[in-house]
């Protein structure tokens, strides 16, 4: 799949690197720090620091509420942008080279964040290959809380998870109100990342051969968290400050789904290329360029299923220059929405289950009643 990369996408990366190692940029200065810089650096390393822990410079005994809020709000955007490092890195996006990128993701997914690098690796390699398919894709698994087709209805066995997705009579009351309740429940999505890490490092017989690593760095990650969280003044400031950080992440999990909810979840077999099913199954959030970095690359996931190695800043370039003309050239739809647009479809199909659901628990009642012959 990573040979299917043009090669004058290669000979742009070679240029960019020369570029980047001439003389040139080291007589401009691009590689090197002044003095000066540097005590500018320390000083707003201070304030960052100062920030992150609640306080500020000027006032380290008395930090008010707003400065808590502040601190909890930007250490959700931390999270959010350094989890799509780690997506870099889990796809060697970034040196290329598999044990150094492994190790960036170590560092940024599971020291920073708290997330299993490892089931993360486990998990996504699964959803590229079977994109939306309902048995097989665990990144469109969600009951008992979110169903994008009614096939989840028949209570379908998972082939990743190993066992079946009940849809109980819970399953049934929050699938008929998913489209209420699909930002709430995104807001609290990094509760979901952490129990499917955590039972993926409990889980010996997966294949990690970094899960020792992992688990100390998970450690690591509670440590500091646990301590920043112990050193807030009091009990509802401390709560505000977890549930405040944990929901300013809620983007990067409506950024996840969006590509996948609103696309085919249908199975067309074996008469359907890799290549088909990937932008079938897959849409692009269109965004100008300078808002790419708030998106982390998956604002081009068509490009990113057809190559998943490639980094995300060549991802505009490609998609324009190959994978547009490519579809064009084919036959195939290409879909890309405006990200509020895009919200909308996956709230049109949310509401679409709910109501199949509706209805079926109406009849199932009427039945029980025995008001049907």
């Amino acid at each position: 799949m990573e040979s299917g990369i043009p090669q004058t996408n290669l000979n742009s990366s070679d240029d960019y690197k020369s570029q980047n190692t001439s003389q040139s940029n080291q007589k401009l200065g691009l590689l090197t720090l002044t003095r000066d810089q540097i005590k500018a650096r320390i000083a707003n390393g201070d304030v960052l620091i100062s920030s992150f822990m609640g306080t500020l410079p000027d006032e380290p005994k008395n930090p008010s509420i707003l400065q808590h809020l502040i601190s909890s709000i930007f250490l959700g955007l931390w999270w959010h942008q350094t989890t799509f490092v780690a997506h870099d890195a889990g796809h060697s996006d970034i040196t290329g080279d598999w044990k150094t990128d492994r190790f960036l993701g170590i560092l940024f997914g599971v020291f920073f964040n708290g997330i299993s690098l490892g089931w993360w690796c486990d998990n996504h390699d699964i959803h590229h290959l079977v994109t939306n398919h309902p048995e097989h894709d665990p990144d469109i698994q969600h009951l008992p809380f979110f169903a994008i087709s009614s096939k989840f209805f028949n209570s379908l066995k998972s082939t990743y998870y190993k066992r079946s997705l009940k849809f109980d009579g819970f399953a049934s009351k929050m699938v008929q109100h998913q489209h209420k309740l699909y930002y709430i429940v995104m807001m609290f999505g990094r509760f979901n990342l952490f129990f499917n890490s955590y039972c993926f490092l409990a889980n010996s017989k997966k294949q990690n051969q970094f899960r020792s690593l992992e688990i100390f760095a998970i450690m690591g990650f509670w440590t500091c968290f646990g301590t920043l969280i112990y050193l807030l003044p009091t009990y509802p400031v401390r709560l505000m400050y977890i549930l405040v950080s944990f929901a300013v992440t809620s983007p990067l999990h409506v950024q996840i789904v969006l590509s996948h909810f609103a696309q085919s979840t249908e199975d067309l077999g074996l008469n359907e290329s890799f290549a088909h099913r990937q932008i079938r199954t897959t849409m692009d959030v269109s965004c100008p360029s300078y808002l790419d970095f708030l998106h982390g690359g998956l604002q081009r996931q068509v490009t990113h299923h057809l190559f998943p190695r490639l980094p995300r800043h060549n991802l505009r370039k490609v998609t324009e220059e190959y994978v547009k003309p490519w579809c064009e050239y084919e036959g195939l739809k290409y879909d890309s929405f405006e990200f509020g647009t895009g919200n909308l479809r996956v709230l049109s199909v949310l509401k679409d289950v709910a109501d199949q659901c509706k209805v079926l628990s109406l009849v199932a009642k009427s039945q029980a009643r025995g008001e049907l012959h």
